[in-house]
């Protein structure tokens, strides 16, 4: 098999083409030619992923659902009322197993 035709590697390919008005159709011939047993291409994917959303690196709405860090080691923390940012996570985890980072 092409590995660029197969499926599983884009999210772009959980989504039809808003663009083609006979995606439906196509689908269902593809699905008829599989049910019969012969080769098929599906050939209903958008190519362009711009309907495809997600949530990474996407910043919280609220200080209430951000990540919290939970230590026994007052120390660890310089000034607990302060918010740790991403980038001291790694220094804060190599410190408290006593690493420097």
């Amino acid at each position: 098999m092409d590995i660029h035709r197969k499926p599983g590697y884009d999210p772009a390919e959980l989504l039809m083409n808003p663009d083609d008005r006979a995606v439906k159709a196509k689908a269902a011939a593809a699905l008829v030619k599989k049910a019969v047993g012969l080769r098929y291409t599906m050939g209903v994917i958008a190519l362009n992923g711009a309907g495809v959303g997600g949530t990474l690196g996407r910043l919280p709405d609220s200080a209430a659902d951000t990540p919290i860090v939970i230590t026994s080691d007052a120390d660890l923390l310089a000034d607990s009322r302060s918010p740790v940012s991403a980038t001291e996570i790694r220094s804060l985890v190599l410190a408290a197993h006593g690493r420097r980072s």
